[in-house]
């Protein structure tokens, strides 16, 4: 009685390696090339934040208003908020790393981000929360009063995220503009801003992630990863249909 060979044994017979290491070389060039584009992607994005990140500042109220959706074009850009604080809505968002440590080579240290909200023009306008900077304790950062003028980098309000276990305390896990409200009897902006300088006692938070790189921001880049990868995987399928065929016709 005659057996049949397994079909992994059957294609690494000699007449198939040809096709193997054509597959192989094809499949390393398109993925090599596919994360070169994918970098260069990342790559323009992060020149265009900085540089955004940079730009003169401009008023919050010629960016947006309190009742406006947030533009996420302007996503990072600064803007001057002026007004007046609201010390009494002081909270604090757990879990954040010093950017400033980081950079320096030193352990990622987790601590709070400290934010109080400014109403914006006499006192009596909407509320827009503002990230004063970071802290490792609570208590170490009082809340400035009176009037309030500073540049802060625009950010989109903060969504996800753990839910907030003690809301009758100052400590939230995430930036929503949700838990800024609870806070006040007043309107709030739909996005908040990230202090260009720290407030006294603090220290720098960054200018945030994703400054000012939209969506669009080196997409032809990106486009031309994805067709590199898609190629790619085309080259396997083509290997396995052919590999397939040939093995069912040896069988036959």
């Amino acid at each position: 009685m005659s057996s049949k060979r397994p079909a992994v044994l059957r294609a690494l017979e000699p007449r198939f390696l040809g096709i193997h290491l054509l597959a192989i070389v094809l499949v390393a060039i398109a993925g090599w090339l596919g994360a070169w584009q994918y970098a260069a992607w990342q790559a323009d994005r992060a020149v265009q934040s900085q540089s955004f990140a940079d730009t003169d500042p401009v008023p919050l109220t010629d960016v947006m208003g309190p009742d406006d959706v947030f533009p996420g074009l302007d996503h990072g850009r600064p803007v001057r908020v002026s007004g007046v604080w609201l010390p009494d809505a002081t909270m604090f968002v757990a879990g954040r790393v010093n950017p400033s440590r980081a950079e320096q080579g030193a352990e990622p240290s987790l601590g709070y981000w400290v934010v109080t909200p400014i109403a914006i023009g006499d006192g009596d306008g909407a509320a827009f929360p503002v990230v004063r900077g970071w802290t490792e304790e609570p208590l170490a950062a009082p809340a400035p009063t009176g009037p309030a003028d500073l540049v802060a980098w625009l950010q989109a309000p903060e969504g996800g995220g753990d839910p907030d276990q003690d809301p009758l305390d100052n400590v939230v896990p995430t930036l929503r503009i949700a838990e800024v409200v609870q806070r006040l009897d007043r309107d709030a902006y739909g996005g908040f801003g990230i202090a260009v300088q720290p407030t006294a006692g603090l220290e720098t938070v960054g200018s945030g992630a994703g400054s000012g790189a939209d969506w669009s921001t080196g997409l032809r880049n990106l486009f031309y990863a994805l067709e590199w990868w898609f190629f790619g995987g085309f080259a396997v399928y083509a290997w396995w249909r052919y590999m397939r065929d040939e093995l069912s016709e040896s069988e036959g």
